[in-house]
């Protein structure tokens, strides 16, 4: 049978477009079964100059979908070419007004978006469990941030979301500021109140962006919470590749009907820094994904969500172990979780968080998403067989069997992240005078660089900020529990930089 793709051009009616099409995608897939000629990048030709083990491993069309910008026929041509086509029905199928396709992450979009609103001086109101990309944006861009705090479980030591009522009163004291930037939801899978968060922003004439990297699946079933998008949100982040079905890096940034951000500036932003090669089998994973959820999301998650439920169930009948619901955390504003995060505390089992992946991995050949000191937080795809769960049960099932190792590391609590009702300035801390010092003699001293544990990316420690007692022994605790330290130039954290 032949492929959809491969029918001539000149038989395809443009404006019969719907759903189920997929463009970009089939201009590609067109493009490389016609055998062109290839004498343009990439250098491998179509797999003629490829590694053998990797042309193995990928297969011949891999690299024969592997074509560079500006291809006539499509992204080049009369308007709308395949590509221009591709990112309407995104738009289309999250009820946005205009869709760029981004081959950097969500990360590419926090930076673009910091360049279109917060240019030098300008202030803007963040959440502060943002994720660092947006920091690196601001401090590309000399935006100013006035963080606000969220709610916050002391029982777990997560960040919960921003109450609507907060957000009101810091309005009111920043009637300067350019932008509000908020997640939702959040990597726990906490999902904040963006209806009300809107109408505030609304009444105040400040664009709401919402972080919503860890919901691009929202909105395509009445079993998952609806999209910041249609829940009134100015310009929306949604990471495709962490629960949508596409290739790692691929994400897409969304901007509603009537936003008072001009999308031409947003354009714009967006080609000052994203390559000019950006990667076909990314941007058509895209294309490609959005179908997928557009036409089979609501049976797809709906069926997921009935699994996932009955999951939760049978991880909760393990003894000592808790399986995370909405009414276990100290409720501040939030409207619900995410049923695709199954965040499961394990403070009663010996067990912490970080070890017990590591057993998960070695033992049972089962890799959760994260670990904290307490918790391990398994992240479930649209889709998600049957099989793949009963085997992270069986894991569970087989690490409550196990005994702890009797050299635990003990990761203390962090607690809630520091108050600050000041102006914070990435840039000028950047540009600021510097010294490398041990980190255990650095209580006191201004940070001049970014600490997280990576995943969740959250910054732990600022640049520009006072850095607290009580954040050594934890940061220290998660090397040595052989978590990923993004930021520092010491990735073993024996000296941290700070401004003189």
């Amino acid at each position: 049978m032949s492929h959809p793709a491969l029918v001539n051009d000149h038989d395809i009616n443009k404006s019969l477009l719907s759903q189920a099409d997929a463009p970009y995608l089939d201009a590609i897939i067109r493009y490389s079964a016609s055998h062109p000629a290839r004498f343009h990048t990439p250098g491998h030709k179509g797999a003629s100059g490829v590694d053998e083990e990797l042309l193995w491993f990928l297969g011949e069309n891999a690299f024969l979908l592997d074509v560079p910008r500006d291809i006539r026929g499509i992204d080049k041509g009369p308007e709308p070419t395949p590509y221009t086509q591709a990112e309407q029905l995104a738009a289309e199928a999250h009820g946005a007004a205009k869709t760029w396709f981004l081959s950097n992450g969500a990360s590419q979009g926090n930076h673009a978006l910091s360049l279109a609103l917060a240019k030098e001086g300008d202030v803007v109101i963040s959440q502060r469990n943002v994720h660092l990309s947006l920091l690196n944006g601001l401090m590309l861009s000399g935006g100013t941030m006035r963080f606000i705090n969220p709610s916050f479980d002391t029982n777990l030591d997560i960040s919960l979301s921003v109450s609507p009522d907060k957000l009101e009163l810091l309005l009111q004291d920043t009637p300067q500021a350019k932008a509000v930037f908020l997640v939702s939801p959040t990597y726990d899978g906490v999902v904040s109140d963006i209806a009300a968060c809107s109408e505030v922003c609304a009444k105040h004439h400040v664009p709401l962006v919402v972080d919503q990297s860890w919901g691009s699946h929202f909105g395509f079933s009445s079993a998952v919470p609806q999209s910041a998008m249609r829940l009134g949100a100015d310009v929306v982040l949604t990471s495709s590749h962490k629960l949508g079905g596409s290739f790692t890096q691929s994400a897409l940034l969304h901007l509603k009907e009537n936003s008072i951000i001009d999308p031409e500036i947003v354009s714009y932003t967006l080609n000052l820094i994203r390559s000019t090669s950006p990667n076909s089998l990314l941007l058509s994973s895209l294309d490609a994904s959005r179908r997928m959820l557009a036409t089979q999301g609501e049976q797809m998650l709906s069926d997921t969500v009935t699994r996932v439920t009955e999951f939760r169930k049978a991880l909760q009948a393990i003894p000592n172990v808790q399986v995370i619901a909405k009414e276990d955390l100290t409720n501040n504003g939030f409207v619900g979780l995410d049923p695709l995060k199954v965040l499961v505390d394990l403070s009663r089992t010996g067990w912490n968080g970080y070890q017990a992946m590591q057993e998960l991995e070695e033992q049972c050949g089962v890799y959760a998403e994260m670990g904290s000191p307490q918790t391990v937080l398994f992240l479930i795809g649209p889709g998600e067989s049957q099989t793949e769960l009963d085997k992270a049960l069986e894991g569970m099932r087989t690490l409550m069997r196990t005994e702890p190792p009797a050299h635990a590391i003990s990761v203390p609590r962090l607690g809630p992240p520091p108050s600050s009702d000041g102006l914070y300035s990435p840039r000028s801390v950047f540009c600021a005078e510097q010294e490398k010092i041990p980190l255990a003699e650095s209580v006191g001293r201004i940070a001049a660089e970014m600490v997280s544990g990576y995943p969740p990316g959250i910054p732990v420690i600022l640049p520009g900020e006072p850095i607290e007692e009580q954040t050594i022994p934890y940061l220290q605790a998660l090397v040595a529990a052989g978590v990923h330290i993004k930021g520092p130039r010491d990735p073993l954290l024996n000296h941290i930089s700070v401004c003189k």
